[in-house]
């Protein structure tokens, strides 16, 4: 039997409003957990009770025009559309699908760090998800 194609971290493409920023990137992952079924809303129930996703990323700390780190500066609080590719695939196929909806851009990112010469600040960030085009299962 042959095995599954694997995803490795070798390679990844994230758009956020249709620009790539896997330059920028150190790790990036998509999970889900439940959504509070004690306080559902009548919208809640409109969109499904399933899960909700949250994007957790590290990246470098940049403030050049057109890096990740000014997107997340410029961004804050906005909810705008992103494409996942963890194969690091720009076309989708079946078996290199994209996943994509929107995310919440959450507070502005942190600048600066510990001293070192040559230490490259990173920031981390975590948002919420709340429409995914791409239902994946719960292990």
């Amino acid at each position: 039997m042959p095995t599954s194609q694997r995803i490795y971290g070798s390679a990844l493409y994230l758009t956020i409003e249709g620009k790539d920023y896997a330059a920028d990137m150190v790790e990036a992952s998509l999970s889900f957990e439940e959504k509070d079924s004690d306080n559902l809303t009548f919208g809640d129930l409109a969109e499904g009770t399933g899960d909700t996703g949250k994007m957790k990323i590290k990246a470098v700390q940049s403030t050049a025009a057109g890096s990740f780190w000014t997107k997340v500066w410029e961004a804050a609080g906005k909810t705008l559309p992103f494409v996942l590719a963890p194969y690091g695939n720009k076309t989708a196929t079946a078996e290199q699908p994209h996943i994509t909806g929107k995310v919440v851009i959450g507070q502005r990112p942190t600048i600066g760090g510990a001293v070192g010469p040559k230490k490259a600040y990173t920031f981390e960030v975590e948002w919420e998800c709340p429409h995914v085009d791409k239902t994946l299962k719960k292990s």
